[in-house]
């Protein structure tokens, strides 16, 4: 038929899938972010082509997706960081980069990372704040003595030397090509229809830089894979 002429077998397809999706975890734990990124939308891309047959084949497609999606997103912002001279900035993105849906171990070394450059900037009260969301992840004790070190600090001078445009306790979603957050209630985010990557309005038709191949803010039917029964 049609769909075995044209698809791979979903479970084979989805079997090679995920190890790519594991491989380019891997290169994430290993600091190879630009081969990580490249892995990581491979995997978006090739799972475009895989139509699932039964319900539990859809909801792998998608977590699978919904990780991709999270991992590319947060690396563009840490390549983003880098490539900054400006210390508050550099500080904002470390901060924005913890708030992405991390396997454990690479959200310690982001906060951890996160939290030093709080403190080298003098920004006390987000250090703190930083360091006590490490601290909640059980890290390893070099980590730890210095995350409980710099929360004493933070208890005893609450204050940020930089004016950060970063709000922990305000929901805030980030804009994929401004990398700026989007706090709830002040603006109402555009998305690509692929992945739902979420951007300013005046974004709108731009191509989003998480997948590459969709438009933001313009209606589309967005990722059929679902067979119908």
């Amino acid at each position: 038929d049609m769909k075995s002429a044209h698809f791979p077998a979903v479970p084979r397809a989805l079997v090679s899938i995920k190890d790519r999706l594991r491989q380019g975890l891997q290169m994430v734990t290993e600091g190879k972010f630009v081969d990580a990124v490249k892995a990581l939308r491979g995997v978006m891309h090739s799972l475009i082509f895989v139509v699932a047959d039964t319900k539990e084949e859809q909801r792998d497609i998608r977590e699978m997706l919904g990780i991709a999606k999270e991992y590319v997103t947060a690396l563009s912002v840490e390549f983003e960081r880098k490539e900054t001279s400006d210390p508050k900035r550099a500080v904002e993105l470390a901060a924005y980069f913890t708030h992405f849906k991390l396997q454990t171990p690479h959200l310690i070394l982001a906060l951890n990372q996160a939290m030093k450059l709080a403190f080298k900037a003098k920004c006390m009260k987000t250090a703190g704040v930083l360091a006590r969301r490490l601290l909640d992840l059980d890290p390893p004790e070099k980590p730890a003595d210095q995350a409980r070190r710099i929360a004493q600090a933070a208890d005893a001078n609450p204050t940020d030397a930089l004016k950060l445009d970063y709000d922990e306790r305000n929901p805030f979603t980030l804009c994929v090509v401004s990398k700026k957050p989007m706090y709830r209630g002040t603006v109402e985010p555009i998305r690509c229809s692929f992945l739902g990557s979420a951007a300013m309005p005046e974004f709108k038709g731009t191509v989003s830089p998480v997948c590459g191949i969709s438009a933001l803010g313009v209606d589309a039917a967005g990722l059929q894979n679902r067979t119908e029964a």
